[in-house]
Formats: structure tokens, C-alpha cells, sequence
């Protein structure tokens, strides 16, 4: 229609520039005229047809279809809706109880009677309690990132970053003491404890750190360890004047041994030298060790018997020994007693089992099992007569071994073939054996 009108309106204009003149400007607007019409005319002819009008009874079963479908619709809509109410009204009470729980969290830590840190995933501090600004006196801004490590004193400073830097890394909890200026400008001891925290899908977070004031537990466990100190440097001397004290005792029967005639006599004299020497040993021994409470029995023992044999004069080359003992921390209240036994036992046999030059050899073992201790002394010398009798016997020396054992609630037995071998059971009491396998 818009081409008819075209050309028609061109037509119009031909016709009156025709008599105005204008020749050949005319014509050439005739020929577009015409051709506009042409267009017009057949675009007029490919334009389609009107429908033919639909049945009455087809409109109205499409209307019904239409609003079936429609009222389908509203109904799906409808559903929708509640659903998505739903979804509303629970998102609302999680963001609510999220916000009342960050909000109680952050009120706890707020408040709490302990200094409380927060970190971040780049280890950068991003929070701190009311407790901590307050003892440092330094604002949040001033703390956060690396702030806080301006308040560490510089001997700990370098360590404290390690400590929480390597745990950082690897994701584990720690736990560190350092000192901590206050805000008086006085350095306290800090016990840092920091513990990893993730995000409901196991997501790293950081950390979050709690610190104690424990200047007053440092105080006292110094003061501890200064009196430890001062009661081992007395129980030392201690010792060491009970050794003086038994070797002057000792030095004293050497001296009066000189004026003995009487054999018998002498020897009685030689022996009680002997027994307080094992005594004066063993107070030797706990003065020099690190734990004055116990001595290691087994290096104890090798020191008595070289000490016999050089008492005795014994030639090794005669009189062999075997020290088969392992180490074992004896308290002096076991050890005393169990030095004067081996002291009897190793003395008979070095007394009476090689008579003339005899060759021969004494053994010593101890050992540990479970909860019992296992002493054995014997030796393959001339042995003992079959009808000696521990209880009833009228040596000084085996009468002095049966109440020693008996100190120590132990079992003796004695086996008189091929020499004497005797076995003396400790069971570990604490009333008088504290000793440990090491």
C-alpha cells in the first residue's frame, strides 16, 4: 500500500511539474512513478488471503484448553511459591541463628577471662579480645597483622614467630611460652596455646589462640628448682661427709689392727674395715651421681669387688672374676645392704675357696626380670661342708648375709656343688627397693 501511495504521489507531481516546464525532470519521475505502482500492485498480489472464520464450537474447546492450562499454571505458581516461602523462612532463621551465634561467640571471646587471638589464612592476626588490648593497652589497630609481635620480648620475639609459623604450615596445634610486655611496661610470662580452625566444608580458616599469664606458676617453679638445688647440694654434702666419716672410722681400725697379736683378732678387724668400706663406697657413689636418691648398682658393684681383691691381694692370674651385671638404679636403703652382702660373699670365697695357691674363678650376676631382682655370687673353689647350715651356722659372715636378705624381704638359696653358688631373690618393695631397668 505505502508503494501505490508512493507512486501516486509522484504521478500528482508529474503532473504539475508537466505544466510548469520542467520536461525531463518529468520524465524521469514518471518512470519512478511507475515503477513504484508496479511494486505497489504486485506486492498487493503476494499478500495472503484472510482466513476463512473458525468454527464457533473449535474457539470455544481452544478457550477451555486455555484456561485448563492456565489455571494448571497458576496452580504450579502457586506451589512454587510455597516452596520457595519455605525456603525464605528457613534461610531467614539460619542467617538469624548464624548472626546469634557469631554475635554470643563474639561476646564470649570478648569477655572471656583469658586473652583470645584470631588469625587468618596468611597467618595475620585480625582479632583480639578486651582482655588482651587491655593488658597490653594497645588498640586493635595497633595489634592487628604483625602489630603484636612489637610486644614480645626481643629475646623471644624470633622464637615465637618460628614456633607459630612452623605450626602454621603444617596445619598443628601448639603451644609455646613466651614473655609479653604489659601495659605498665612489665614483661609477663605467656602460655600461647593456638589451635587450627576450618569452615563447614573442611576448609582451612586459620587459627584461634588462647594465652595465660603464668608469671606467678614460673615464679614458683623456679623457686622450686632453687630449692631442689640447695637440698641436692646438701644431701651431697651429706654424703660426702658420711664417706669422710666411714673412712676415718676405717682408717682408725687399720690403724688399731697394727697393734693386734691375735689372728683372730685381726682378721675380725679386717673384715669390719671391709664391710665399712663398702659402706663409705656406696655414699661415694650417690655423691657423685646425678641422682642423689639412687646409685646404678651394677658400676657399684665392680668398684667393691676391685676394691676386695686389692684388699686381698688376690693375683687375677690365680683368681679369675666375671661381672656379668646390668645397669640398675638401686636407693641406698636397697643398695647398703646388698653392697655388704656381695662384700661376705666375695670375702669367703676369696678367704676359703682356694686354699694353697689354688687357681679358680668367682662370678657375679645381676639382673632384672619383670619386677624382681637376681643376684648370684659363686665360685668353683673347694666349696662348703654338705652340713652347714645358713640358719644355724656359727660364721659371722653367713649369719650377717641371712638377716641382710631378710632386710630386703628376699630369698637366699645356696647350692654347695662344684663350689658355692648362691642365689638371692630381691622382690621390688617400696618400702626398700626403688630401682628401675635401663
Amino acid at each position: 500500500m505505502f508503494a501505490i501511495a508512493f507512486g501516486t504521489s509522484n504521478l500528482i507531481e508529474v503532473w504539475t511539474l508537466w505544466h510548469s516546464g520542467s520536461w525531463s525532470s518529468s520524465v524521469l519521475k514518471i518512470l519512478a512513478a511507475i515503477i513504484s505502482v508496479v511494486l505497489g500492485v504486485r506486492l498487493v498480489s503476494v499478500l495472503p488471503k484472510p482466513q476463512t472464520s473458525p468454527d464457533l464450537s473449535q474457539l470455544e474447546k481452544l478457550r477451555d484448553e486455555l484456561e485448563a492450562r492456565f489455571q494448571q499454571q497458576i496452580a504450579d505458581l502457586i506451589e512454587l511459591n510455597k516452596s520457595l516461602q519455605a525456603e525464605i523462612t528457613e534461610y531467614k532463621q539460619r542467617v538469624a541463628f548464624l548472626q546469634e551465634s557469631e554475635a554470643r561467640f563474639r561476646l564470649i571471646a570478648y569477655t572471656a577471662p583469658v586473652m583470645i587471638w584470631v588469625s587468618d589464612i596468611e597467618r595475620l592476626c585480625n582479632y583480639f579480645n578486651k582482655v588482651w588490648l587491655e593488658f597490653t593497652g594497645r588498640t586493635i589497630q595497633q595489634e592487628i597483622g604483625y602489630g603484636w609481635l612489637e610486644s614480645v620480648h626481643p629475646e623471644d620475639k624470633e622464637r615465637c614467630f618460628l614456633t607459630r609459623t612452623t605450626a602454621f604450615d603444617a596445619r598443628l596445634c601448639f603451644k609455646m611460652e613466651y614473655r609479653l610486655r604489659r601495659k605498665d611496661g612489665e614483661y609477663r610470662w605467656i602460655l600461647d596455646t593456638g589451635i587450627p580452625h576450618y569452615r563447614s566444608n573442611n576448609i582451612f580458616a586459620g587459627y584461634i589462640g588462647s594465652c595465660v599469664d603464668i608469671t606467678e606458676h614460673k615464679q614458683a617453679e623456679e623457686q622450686i628448682q632453687a630449692s631442689l638445688l640447695e637440698k641436692d647440694v646438701l644431701l651431697k654434702e651429706i654424703y660426702h661427709r658420711v664417706k669422710n666419716n666411714l673412712q676415718v672410722i676405717s682408717s682408725l681400725l687399720n690403724l688399731q689392727s697394727e697393734y693386734i697379736k691375735d689372728k683372730d683378732d685381726l682378721e675380725i678387724f679386717q673384715q669390719s674395715q671391709m664391710r665399712i668400706e663398702s659402706m663409705a663406697l656406696i655414699h661415694q657413689k650417690l655423691y657423685q651421681s646425678q641422682d642423689l636418691a639412687r646409685i646404678d648398682f651394677g658400676e657399684y658393684i665392680r668398684d667393691l669387688v676391685a676394691s676386695l681383691f686389692s684388699s686381698y691381694e688376690v693375683n687375677t692370674n690365680v683368681i679369675s672374676l666375671t661381672v656379668n651385671v646390668e645397669r640398675v638404679l638401686l636407693s641406698l636403703d636397697a643398695a647398703i645392704p646388698c653392697g655388704l652382702i656381695i662384700t661376705e660373699l666375695v670375702s669367703n670365697s676369696l678367704k676359703y675357696a682356694f686354699p694353697k695357691g689354688r687357681t679358680g674363678e668367682i662370678s657375679i650376676q645381676l639382673q632384672a626380670e619383670n619386677n624382681i631382682l637376681n643376684l648370684r655370687v659363686c665360685d668353683n673353689g673347694v666349696g662348703l661342708p654338705a652340713e652347714v647350715d645358713l640358719k644355724n651356722t656359727t660364721s659371722l659372715g653367713l649369719q650377717l648375709v641371712d638377716a641382710l636378705t631378710n632386710q630386703l624381704s628376699g630369698d637366699i638359696k645356696i647350692n654347695y656343688t662344684n663350689g658355692v653358688e648362691v642365689k638371692i631373690t630381691f622382690q621390688m618393695l617400696e618400702k626398700n627397693l626403688n630401682w628401675r631397668k635401663k
